[in-house]
């Protein structure tokens, strides 16, 4: 099963949506490093097309958090 693609038009609101995750403990990444409230702000994350993103789960299924990534046209 392919894991739920995370898309947002307005960057405002994804970046909301972005630090409520981490208020409440939610680990947000962008290619493989951890996020804080205050990276949110420097980073424009909607202004890069092809940003892929995916929930983190742990080993038992809870939700752990988002991992962004660059959407690359490699063959997997």
């Amino acid at each position: 099963m392919q894991k739920p693609l995370i898309c947002h038009e307005e960057n405002e609101a994804f970046l909301d949506a972005l630090q409520s995750c981490l208020s409440t403990g939610l680990v947000v990444l962008m290619d493989g490093v951890p996020l804080t409230g205050n990276s949110l702000k420097e980073l424009p994350l909607i202004q890069e097309e092809g940003l892929v993103g995916h929930f983190l789960r742990n080993e038992q299924g809870d939700f752990t958090g988002i991992s962004f990534s660059k959407k690359t046209d490699r063959p997997k």
